[in-house]
């Protein structure tokens, strides 16, 4: 697999873990991985060679949200994720935005 297909792969279970906030064994499911540990492994590996935090830590919807933007997903993907119409899941980001004291809008 080239290096770009494989980034890609372990960037996609990095960013899936963080928006469906489930368990590894779903995310390694969802993402084509045979375990929860490998699909873990991936996404670490992404995360340490991209700066991003690891662990993972929990988050909340509206975090889940904020970040999604941040690493490029339109509000309408968002929206779809979430089963929410998009005034509904901006709103969600701009409270936790506010309150953490974290820039808004999200810039992509």
């Amino acid at each position: 697999m080239a290096m770009d297909g494989l980034l890609a792969r372990r960037k996609e279970v990095y960013m899936y873990r963080m928006l469906h906030r489930c368990s590894w064994v779903k995310v390694a499911e969802a993402c084509g991985y045979g375990t929860g540990r490998g699909a873990q492994e991936a996404a670490r590996m992404y995360a340490t060679t991209s700066g991003l935090p690891w662990p993972l830590v929990g988050m909340t919807k509206g975090g889940s949200i904020y970040y999604g933007r941040i690493h490029g997903l339109s509000w309408a993907k968002l929206s779809r994720i979430y089963d929410s119409d998009i005034n509904s899941i901006q709103g969600c980001a701009y409270k936790w935005a506010s309150r953490g004291g974290k820039a808004w809008p999200p810039k992509s």
